[in-house]
């Protein structure tokens, strides 16, 4: 499932959900540490960092082109 967090018209961040599993990306840390917080008021959750391997796929960032490969 994806939900999509929209501010201005402009998307802030995605979430994508599988089963017990949880990737949120965005330009803005802030927006999506805020949302973490809210989620950790109420669940148990754990944060793994920066997200490097989804369903078997690599995942490679580049943050000055805002570029993500799937390989």
């Amino acid at each position: 499932m994806t939900y999509i967090k929209k501010e201005n018209r402009r998307i802030a961040f995605i979430v994508l959900v599988y089963i017990n599993n949880m990737v949120i990306a965005g330009l803005q840390g802030l927006k999506m540490i805020s949302f973490k917080n809210a989620l950790n008021k109420d669940f148990e959750i754990t944060d793994l960092g920066e997200l490097k391997y989804m369903f078997s796929t690599m995942v490679t960032q580049n943050y000055a082109n805002q570029i993500i490969y799937l390989n």
